[in-house]
């Protein structure tokens, strides 16, 4: 599955944690803006942490109940004797 700009900016948005229902623009290939939820003055701090501490959570490709994976790659060798 190749990443794109869109589908993190679906990723984030179906995140529930950060409660966005919209904020996420791509504004271009390698640029997404995300913007708080709450703007209001007694609210901004907070919903700046909320989005500093749970965006490096966001599962963007995978499966997202996975913390660890371990890939083993086995290779057989043909040889004649």
């Amino acid at each position: 599955m190749a990443v794109t700009v869109d589908s993190v900016v679906e990723a984030i948005l179906k995140h529930k944690p950060l409660k966005l229902k919209s904020g996420v623009r791509a504004k271009s290939d390698d640029t997404i803006w995300v913007y708080p939820p709450d703007t209001r003055p007694d609210a901004l701090l907070f919903s700046l942490e909320l989005l500093k501490n749970n965006l490096p959570g966001v599962c963007i490709n995978g499966i997202p109940d996975i913390n660890r994976a371990v890939i083993n790659v086995v290779s057989k060798v043909n040889t004649i004797s």
